[in-house]
């Protein structure tokens, strides 16, 4: 019984001085508050999409020959301004694999497409809401897949 006690003592006083390190020093191995998990959440989350003419919303990957009126840029893209006036930031590297999609899969001759809108669909958590917003980036034609 003694020898259990011992050793509970001695785990108590062990983790008391390790949390008592890894809060003085915060993040200097091997202590650490873990900063990326304690720090504040983002409080949005964008994607680029494609809305159809009946509104639905759609991956760009299921589609194919693209014809944008504007020139499409990763900069333009990841900077949208919403209705809103606030910027819709999609995730970099999916901006960048949707251009590339785009880029990759242009008009065929005799290609069906139709008018479809290229937005960043945002949604923004305001208090116990999530307010979504579409932040149009440039009209399209393209082919459903």
């Amino acid at each position: 019984m003694t020898r259990v006690r011992e050793r509970l003592g001695l785990a108590i006083v062990v983790f008391t001085c390790y949390s008592g390190a890894a809060i003085g020093v915060t993040n200097a191995y091997p202590f650490s508050t873990f900063p990326m998990y304690s720090e504040d959440a983002p409080n949005f989350g964008a994607r680029l999409v494609v809305k159809d003419q009946a509104g639905e919303r759609r991956e760009i990957e299921r589609y194919e020959s693209w014809t944008c009126a504007a020139d499409l840029s990763f900069d333009d893209l990841e900077q949208t301004i919403c209705p809103d006036g606030r910027t819709g930031q999609p995730t970099g590297y999916l901006v960048k694999e949707a251009l590339d999609h785009i880029r990759d899969n242009p008009a065929a001759p005799h290609a069906v497409a139709e008018p479809v809108e290229l937005i960043v669909r945002t949604w923004r958590l305001e208090g116990d809401q999530i307010r979504e917003l579409d932040c149009p980036v440039a009209k399209c034609t393209a082919q459903l897949d």
